[in-house]
């Protein structure tokens, strides 16, 4: 089985600026491991993420020798599945983290039709 590999400490630090309302950004790393992230534009009521935010991300990553791997968003209602627009605005072979405000979080990987949970763990 293949794990998905976060940085210790990458989920609470993504969700503690925008609870309750929602956040967004770009996970950043290689493709099994996640050790960064940049924020985006969020909302306080939707996963919005401008082409501009994805350059920005982009330069960022570069900077650090990584790459921009997928997207992390917030479902502050607690659902952590996702929803119809995360699939209508999905991008194949990227990561998607779903947070929500209860501290708990899952990870999908997006294949040609549909999301698959990913197993993972927590590094140092």
């Amino acid at each position: 089985m293949s794990f998905v590999y976060l940085r210790s400490g990458l989920v609470e630090a993504i969700q503690l600026p925008a609870t309750p309302l929602e956040c967004c950004g770009f996970l950043l790393g290689h493709p099994d491991a996640v050790v960064g992230f940049f924020p985006g534009a969020g909302g306080d009521a939707a996963f919005v993420l401008p082409p501009a935010d994805l350059l920005r991300a982009e330069r960022a990553a570069r900077k650090r020798q990584l790459d921009v791997i997928g997207v992390y968003h917030s479902h502050p209602s607690g659902n952590l599945g996702p929803s119809w627009k995360d699939h209508r605005q999905a991008v194949k072979g990227w990561l998607y983290l779903i947070v929500n405000g209860e501290d708990q979080f899952r990870i999908y990987r997006r294949d040609q039709q549909r999301f698959l949970a990913q197993a993972w763990l927590e590094v140092a």
